[in-house]
């Protein structure tokens, strides 16, 4: 029974700090409080002058209440992820593939490829695979560089994707379908050769 009055009273005591929370900074502040600590991008700073605080105080808040949540250095990390994403998708070759490909695996497994300085424009990766993303509405589809696919954006809002070993144009078009085929890849993984000496 120990357990039990333990959680009671913690919860009591949590309703408690919200209830003086919101009675020192008015109705629905905590919610508020809450949503700008999810937000990475949103600094202490902006919200110390919200509440009419110190960053110092808005730093212990979040250390009490939102102990996991990701604190300085890891905050500027987020944002600077997240701007970079915002500015992949500014690119209207990425929009239109991750548009495409969005309906067909959702957004958990597309992942951006990262670079020293935020990420690629023209490569992406879907699962362990690297998919290379060509514009060929105005020039033939071609790509010669080490892919496991290549998406090609053609006129009209229609695209091709096909298997970086075989660029065949008479793959059907707005499909991912050769993604989910068995006999996509028949190169080897990129391996780094040795170095002599």
């Amino acid at each position: 029974m120990g357990t039990l009055s333990t959680t009671t009273d913690s919860l009591n005591a949590a309703a408690l700090r919200r209830a003086a929370f919101e009675d020192r900074y008015g109705a629905g502040s905590f919610d508020r409080l809450l949503k700008l600590l999810e937000q990475p991008c949103v600094p202490f700073a902006h919200i110390a002058d919200h509440f009419g605080v110190t960053r110092e105080r808005v730093r212990q808040w979040q250390r009490e209440w939102f102990p996991d949540a990701p604190t300085g250095l890891q905050r500027r990390r987020l944002c600077a992820a997240y701007q970079e994403k915002k500015r992949l998708m500014l690119d209207s070759l990425f929009r239109s593939f991750h548009r495409h490909a969005r309906a067909w695996f959702g957004t958990e497994r597309i992942h951006p490829v990262p670079t020293r300085r935020g990420y690629r424009a023209r490569e992406v990766r879907i699962d362990e695979f690297v998919i290379a993303l060509r514009d060929a509405s105005t020039a033939t589809p071609r790509y010669r560089g080490r892919a496991d696919f290549i998406y090609f954006r053609l006129p009209g809002d229609e695209f091709l994707f096909v298997p970086g070993v075989a660029q065949n144009a008479s793959l059907p078009r707005n499909t991912f379908a050769p993604f989910e085929s068995p006999v996509t890849l028949s190169h080897e993984p990129f391996a780094p050769k040795e170095q002599s000496l």
